[in-house]
């Protein structure tokens, strides 16, 4: 691997509570996570307990960040869109949920609710709940209660499991490269 690949892997995984204060290229991911640290009521710089939290944003980050690390393991493939998303959310977070979570997915990012329904007619609302100790419970055929937090670690430790993937990889180095210069990096002035 050379050292401009290497460079921009560490800079894509780089930690949140790592914080760089100054002006320039910063990782897409790292930002998010910040926020969602900082939405789930943690100061992103030092880890502490903040006062206030704002949990549907920060909801939504950890499922764009599913969407965004999908894309350096699958591809952006735009017509495969569901299927790259429950493929991740299958390897990497939980194999037994990985329609509901797409559903949430859909329900918070594309109408900022708890509610989703398929083409073929099946019915989603969500409780979004914190301390329930599981992923998911489903409460009935149509009512899911997902612990965000628990939903936050997986995907925190979903990204350090694909960075070691990713080191050991030339196939993922090779998608990786093809898609950090469209989704990886931000300028920050």
């Amino acid at each position: 691997m050379n050292i401009d690949l290497r460079e921009k892997i560490a800079l894509f995984v780089r930690h949140p509570n790592n914080f760089e204060e100054r002006a320039g290229l910063h990782s897409t991911l790292y930002l998010l996570r910040r926020d969602a640290s900082l939405c789930f009521g943690y100061d992103p710089n030092n880890n502490q307990k903040i006062e206030f939290e704002a949990l549907f944003p920060a909801t939504m980050a950890i499922l764009a960040g599913i969407d965004l690390v999908a894309k350096f393991i699958f591809r952006d493939l735009a017509s495969e869109v569901g299927e790259r998303y429950r493929k991740y959310v299958s390897k990497y977070i939980d194999n037994a949920f990985e329609e509901e979570l797409y559903q949430l997915r859909n329900s918070l990012l594309h109408s900022f609710g708890l509610y989703s329904e398929t083409r073929s007619g099946k019915v989603y609302h969500f409780v979004l709940a914190k301390c329930l100790g599981q992923l998911i419970i489903q409460a009935s055929d149509h009512l899911y209660l997902v612990d965000i937090e628990v939903l936050w670690q997986k995907f925190e430790a979903s990204v350090g499991v694909y960075h070691d993937e990713l080191l050991a990889s030339a196939d993922l180095q090779q998608i990786f490269s093809e898609m950090f210069p469209k989704y990886g990096a931000v300028g920050i002035q």
